[in-house]
């Protein structure tokens, strides 16, 4: 049977792009990818949804997918399109850092008054700092930023499907990048207090997480959550 796919993909990509781009919107599509065929470099918004769609069981496919869309919505112009595709982008990018299942059992602890130790934060640190470094993910998850030029809206955020938790996990990732290594997120000094506020991301996910927390109802349960991952990653949307 891979015989068999590997041919039909050489075969579809001889044809030239249209018969790539219609590949990759098939359940074919999605275990070719993991041969490292290329994603065409001109998607349309509902092929690009769509592999977001495909990639969020498949973190190779989704960092693929990341790589290609966030090249792809630099050159665009149409601002609907461009939008559409950084939704994709970003939904596809919390997949590609690999960090969702330790964020998510963060989250989790948090929602059930669990107080994670500080090596067990020191490592997840780690562990999103590594997610971090893949190409184009801090980028696609920048899109979030409602405060930023063509920066996405929460209710924008929300119609392609993102809800608080998926903002919250990329507010934590880009956060992450500006964190210095080995550190405990809740005790840090006030020189590395500083030094992290100063960074543009330290802003991005200010504001990434205040998105999040427009989608939530004021005094819930998932506000005061949110408002813990924001203390504890000591993020705020007030510029130092």
């Amino acid at each position: 049977m891979r015989s068999i796919a590997s041919l039909i993909a050489v075969a579809l990509l001889a044809t030239g792009l249209a018969g790539c781009q219609q590949l990759f919107t098939t359940s074919l599509g999605k275990s070719l990818a993991r041969d490292d065929l290329p994603i065409p470099s001109d998607l349309t918004a509902d092929q690009a949804a769509e592999l977001a769609a495909l990639a969020k069981d498949n973190q190779k496919l989704a960092s693929a997918l990341v790589e290609s869309l966030v090249d792809q919505i630099a050159a665009t112009t149409d601002a609907e399109k461009k939008a559409s595709l950084q939704a994709s982008a970003a939904s596809a990018a919390i997949v590609a850092s690999g960090t969702s299942e330790a964020l998510t059992g963060l989250i989790e602890d948090y929602a059930n008054d669990v107080t994670p130790d500080t090596q067990t934060l020191i490592d997840l640190v780690k562990t999103i700092q590594a997610g971090a470094q893949g190409t184009g993910v801090v980028t696609a998850l920048s899109y979030l930023d409602p405060t930023a030029e063509g920066g996405l809206s929460a209710d924008a955020a929300k119609a392609a499907g993102l809800g608080a938790t998926d903002l919250a996990i990329a507010a934590v990732v880009v956060a992450a990048g500006a964190l210095p290594a080995d550190i405990d997120p809740t005790n840090m000094d006030q020189t590395q207090i500083d030094a992290f506020q100063a960074t543009p991301e330290f802003q991005t996910a200010s504001n990434i997480i205040e998105a999040a927390a427009a989608l939530v109802e004021t005094g819930s349960d998932s506000a005061k959550l949110l408002d813990d991952i924001r203390a504890k990653f000591g993020l705020s949307t007030t510029t130092p």
